[in-house]
């Protein structure tokens, strides 16, 4: 049984699948499996998959029909078989030490869940935004719900692929990506996880490389997706409702932040449709 399963979907990504996929496996932390879950691909992604499958027996690629990224997530966490889970974009990087300091942490720490920095690069590797300062800290579940919200320790804290999960967590209370929503689906996946933690375990060092695409689709809006972004708003209320049971504060308060800033990304959509 490996100790990390890093999991990563794939859908038309082949440009900087093979940058993604060598970075993984440079981890200094070797005893790692790689979920390569290709899902529906239509460029040479697939193929790419393969071939590095027939390099590391480590690596599994699954193929499957097209249903997003949730659903490949999902089916990643099914076939997963590690101790901790990792999640990774397929056009992103991390840094060699990344899964061996985020295990480092948890341990030090005896945390549920650890965190890093990151720094946002565009398709030339220049840095849009990277953290200034380094720090390391320990939150309990009820701060660390609160900072998905606000960016007092680092810029949007609900980031999916800085952390490392437990997976007895995630089977025990059967924890998974909804599919039917498209828009902050991550940050509802790790609310939930938090729900169930005692601590996390943070670092602001940058160990992982988060690439923006102009055809990704964080960043095409077309009409179908404009639709799909509104389901922001279904992810807020069920972590509305669940943040009652765990704390005094209104959690409505930390949301209109959010709410303004995701409108006005689907009205400028609409603007420039």
């Amino acid at each position: 049984m490996p100790l990390i399963s890093v999991i990563i979907p794939i859908y038309n990504t082949e440009r900087l699948l093979p940058k993604c996929i060598e970075s993984v496996l440079a981890q200094t932390l070797s005893d790692i499996e790689i979920i390569l879950i290709d899902d529906g691909s239509t460029d040479e992604s697939g193929k790419i998959c393969d071939s590095y499958a027939c390099k590391d027996k480590r690596i599994h690629v699954t193929h499957i029909p097209n249903h997003g990224v949730s659903h490949a997530r999902n089916k990643g966490i099914e076939l997963s078989q590690g101790k901790y889970i990792h999640f990774m974009d397929s056009d992103d990087r991390m840094e060699p030490e990344m899964l061996s300091e985020l295990y480092r942490l948890i341990l030090r720490y005896h945390a549920n869940m650890s965190t890093c920095g990151y720094l946002i690069e565009d398709e030339n590797e220049n840095i849009i935004y990277q953290i200034k300062e380094e720090q390391t800290y320990v939150l309990n579940n009820q701060d660390a719900i609160s900072s998905l919200f606000h960016d007092s320790y680092y810029r949007y804290k609900g980031n999916l692929w800085d952390k490392l999960y437990d997976k007895k967590i995630i089977d025990k209370h059967q924890l998974a990506f909804n599919e039917n929503i498209y828009y902050n689906e991550d940050r509802l996946f790790i609310f939930q996880y938090m729900m169930h933690c005692t601590s996390i375990a943070c670092t602001t060092i940058p160990y992982y490389h988060y690439i923006i695409r102009n055809a990704s689709a964080m960043h095409t809006f077309g009409k179908s997706y404009r639709a799909h972004m509104c389901t922001f708003m279904d992810a807020f209320d069920i972590m509305t409702t669940l943040f009652s049971r765990v704390c005094q504060e209104n959690l409505v308060s930390r949301l209109h932040p959010q709410f303004d800033f995701i409108l006005q990304k689907i009205c400028h959509s609409n603007a420039h449709a």
